[in-house]
């Protein structure tokens, strides 16, 4: 930065305080820390094994908990259905939808089903494909953010085939 033809360094930020990482996954990790100062934005890098990334983020405004979603296995799981299960810890704001993403493991579009339920979140599949992997994480909205849970996996079982031999 510039000021007058005279190169001025900015100032450095101040260290957050109260840092903590919970809930982590191959794929994501949940960090929350106290802000050193007035800064409103971040950057993040994992130890010395990535560069630094910015990232667009909201964080919880004072007095303001965040809802914490586990996606749970998936039960009741046939050739042809499977029951999507989910906890929901809720926070202090209104949860305005709760539901459930899935597809196959090969495909890169999720679908959207509702789940039923408030704390404890179920959705049941019907028509899947016999003896496919699935992917699913369930998620619960507020405001405009939607906060999710851990994708799991589950399989079809295979299609029974009945062989009749006559004489």
């Amino acid at each position: 930065m510039t000021e007058g033809g005279e190169v001025v360094e900015p100032e450095p930020c101040v260290e957050p305080t109260d840092l903590t990482v919970a809930n982590v996954t191959e794929t994501t990790a949940e960090l929350t820390w106290t802000a050193g100062g007035s800064e409103s934005s971040w950057q993040v890098r994992l130890g010395d094994y990535s560069s630094w990334v910015s990232v667009a983020f909201t964080t919880a405004s004072e007095g303001v908990v965040n809802p914490v979603v586990t996606t749970v296995a998936a039960s009741n799981v046939t050739e042809t259905e499977a029951t999507l299960n989910a906890t929901v810890v809720e926070g202090t704001e209104t949860i305005t939808a709760r539901g459930f993403k899935y597809k196959t493991t090969e495909a890169t579009a999720w679908t959207d089903v509702a789940a039923t339920g408030t704390t404890t979140l179920t959705a049941t599949l019907t028509d899947l494909t016999p003896a496919t992997s699935y992917e699913f994480k369930a998620y619960v909205t507020v405001g405009t953010e939607e906060f999710e849970g851990a994708v799991l996996t589950f399989t079809t079982e295979n299609e029974e085939i009945e062989i009749v031999m006559g004489t």
